[in-house]
């Protein structure tokens, strides 16, 4: 399983971006629960479907309520030619403690869709 590409540019930093093709995957990065982007860009003919799961977690805790399963991952589709930032803090119930490492498996890629985290 490859690691997705962390970039940490400093403010005002001119950097080339380390991006990873995303066939073939699954692919992994680490949670941090703060300020981090998962960035796909999707350059196939079609749409690509992504799909991110932390390692070893099956439900989330939300108060008030019983825990939801979550086993099967979040999902999102990117459209032909589009770029998505997903802040992965918003998807924490699915991606479990920070530290832990997050699966991410893409349908539909030849080659042509990139990923990269953005701290």
């Amino acid at each position: 399983m490859a690691a997705i590409p962390v970039n940490k540019p400093l403010a005002g930093e001119e950097v080339t971006i380390s991006k990873l093709d995303l066939s073939g995957g699954p692919h992994a990065f680490t949670f941090v629960d703060s300020k981090q982007l998962l960035v796909v860009e999707n350059g196939e003919v079609g749409s690509v479907t992504v799909n991110i799961l932390g390692d070893g977690v099956v439900t989330a805790n939300c108060p008030g309520l019983e825990p939801i399963n979550v086993s099967a991952g979040y999902d999102f589709v990117i459209p032909s030619g589009d770029t998505i930032s997903l802040y992965t803090s918003t998807r924490r119930g699915y991606l479990g403690a920070s530290g832990n490492t997050v699966v991410t498996t893409i349908t539909g890629a030849t080659g042509l869709s990139l990923g990269w985290i953005q701290e």
